[in-house]
């Protein structure tokens, strides 16, 4: 495995700041969250891809440093009931082709909702379900999901 770095920024636009109490379970409001990080991923003298493997072949796998710049930001359009997200980063290329040459990295957008469809309350508190989408996209691949879970 190799070694990770990353430092970053991110910023909150809101009328309540970050890290601080508030007297309710959620703070139903219209905020502006954002990140940007930098990464930096380590050589490996003998790493090997793993999709290769089931091929039954070696592909040699992040013999030089990698760098990634990632961002996203969320907003929560409608307090308490539907936020919206999206973001962006770059997945470096670790890998080389059969000829011996390196794969470029790909620049990847994400994007992501959750909407709340649900309140109730159980041994006295309360709880809110929300479903979400997500979607990651990018040359030559594409990935997406739907989940149910609690609002937080």
């Amino acid at each position: 495995m190799p070694w990770e770095a990353s430092v970053g920024v991110a910023r909150r636009h809101s009328p309540l700041a970050w890290n601080r109490s508030a007297a309710t379970r959620w703070v139903d409001q219209r905020a502006l969250p954002w990140a940007v990080d930098l990464v930096v991923t380590g050589k490996t003298a003998r790493g090997a891809g793993i999709e290769a493997f089931g091929l039954h072949k070696l592909q040699p796998s992040g013999r030089k440093h990698a760098f990634s710049v990632r961002g996203g930001v969320k907003y929560e359009w409608f307090p308490g009931r539907f936020r919206v997200r999206g973001g962006s980063y770059f997945e470096p290329g670790r890998f080389k082709d059969p000829a011996g040459d390196d794969i470029g990295g790909r620049i990847h957008l994400t994007l992501g909702a959750d909407l709340r469809v649900w309140q109730f309350s159980f041994w006295e508190k309360p709880y809110r379900v929300r479903f979400s989408l997500t979607s990651d996209v990018a040359e030559n691949f594409g990935n997406g999901g739907f989940s149910i879970g609690f609002w937080q």
